[in-house]
């Protein structure tokens, strides 16, 4: 009975540490890195000639370059961005991940979503989106955010306050 009881407490343990500690981790906002504090204008649909590119420095958030990360057993660099949004104009909002800032850099992925779906969001709210990319495509030891945006007409819109948490898996 008393080995049911240490096993059933270290289970409690267990979760206690790792259950909502991972959680907690995920929300603290300390982790993140401000990348751009001032407000940008979005221009809808072409985000290549008229787009916003916000750099993100990798070996200078992680402290360790991609050729490290990828010695030390990591695949794949997972981006939380955090921002400040809303809409000019109603419409998809976009985030492109590249390996680069210049016209011929590779996209590695794109998140399409609605600042508050179905209609148009006024004020500015807090977003947070996601994507994840493999180590071994990204050229050097940054990566390059740029937005846009899609729908009927126009479907400008407004970013401020990007921030990123960058977790290498």
């Amino acid at each position: 009975m008393k080995k049911i009881f240490a096993l059933f407490g270290c289970f409690v343990l267990f979760l206690f540490l790792f259950g909502n500690g991972t959680k907690a981790f995920a929300d603290d906002e300390s982790l993140f890195v401000l990348i751009r504090e001032e407000e940008k204008k979005i221009i809808a649909d072409d985000p290549y000639t008229k787009g916003v590119d916000d750099i993100v420095n990798i070996s200078s958030i992680l402290g360790k370059t991609t050729a490290q990360l990828k010695g030390e057993g990591y695949n794949s660099l997972h981006i939380t961005v955090r921002f400040r949004g809303k809409e000019i104009d109603d419409g998809y909002q976009e985030i492109y991940l590249y390996d680069g800032a210049s016209s011929n850099s590779k996209k590695l992925n794109t998140t399409v979503f609605e600042l508050t779906p179905g209609k148009k969001q006024t004020s500015f709210s807090s977003e947070e989106e996601c994507l994840t990319c493999k180590l071994d495509e990204i050229k050097s030891d940054m990566v390059c955010i740029r937005w846009g945006a899609h729908g009927k007409g126009n479907d400008d819109w407004i970013c401020r306050s990007v921030k990123v948490l960058l977790t290498a898996i």
